[in-house]
């Protein structure tokens, strides 16, 4: 989709620093298209769930703003506008 930016989230191996993060930016940056690459990773101690157990996307959202950037909200297919 157009307009949206990628931003990851990484749970580092026990004992891992947070300087890994810049190596794992670099590695991705190798192998995928320029587009592909996240804007920002940050490390997280678990992804959250909501009460289904499911990934919680909104959160995510919210915690990659969080940094000063402003992520583009997801939006279901109701939402988007009609091409």
């Amino acid at each position: 989709m157009f307009g949206q930016r990628v931003f990851g989230f990484v749970k580092l191996a026990a004992g891992a620093k947070e300087s890994v993060i810049a190596e794992i930016v670099q590695n991705v940056a190798t192998r995928l298209a320029p587009y592909k690459v996240p804007e920002g990773l940050r490390a997280i101690d678990a992804l959250p769930r909501n009460a289904m157990g499911k990934v919680d996307r909104r959160t995510l959202e919210k915690m990659a703003g969080e940094d000063g950037s402003r992520p583009t909200p997801s939006r279901s297919r109701r939402e988007r506008p009609a091409a």
